[in-house]
């Protein structure tokens, strides 16, 4: 195709293709997600058959550690004046302790459309996610 000057139609078929692999790799993704699951709740079904008292309120005592987060601003981008900024913790389902920045629009009144911002392995909260989670809520996005 590229040979004989059709570059637009080149173009229009490799979009076709990047779609259906897009299309392919959420469909994937969403069956490791119910794999995922599966496996979490058999291991929690597990865990409730074989777990003493004793050791049930030692897990309930590790999901109420308190995590120390700094106040100031920590990123390595500027901070956005359309946003409010704030630390947040909460526990996973396998009562893990989790931080995270959330972002807002300010002056947001109404329920928003969240979106959860996440880097690739090995990035940290503070450099490209996080930016991306301050556009975001400029748009209007918790």
């Amino acid at each position: 195709m590229y040979d004989n000057g059709q570059v637009q139609e080149a173009i229009k078929t490799l979009r076709k293709h990047r779609c259906s692999l897009m299309d392919s790799l959420h469909k994937s993704q969403e069956r490791v997600d119910c794999l995922d699951f599966l496996v979490w709740r058999m291991e929690k079904e597990k865990q409730s058959l074989i777990i003493t008292k004793k050791k049930e309120r030692h897990y309930k005592m590790e999901c109420t550690v308190k995590l120390e987060l700094t106040k100031e601003w920590d990123k390595t981008f500027p901070k956005s004046e359309k946003v409010n900024h704030r630390k947040v913790t909460f526990p996973n389902r396998y009562g893990i302790m989790l931080a995270a920045d959330l972002y807002e629009p300010k002056g947001a009144e109404k329920k928003l459309a969240a979106i959860t911002v996440c880097g690739p392995f090995g990035a940290v909260k503070e450099q490209a996610a996080g930016l991306y989670a301050q556009t975001m809520a400029e748009r209007g996005f918790l």
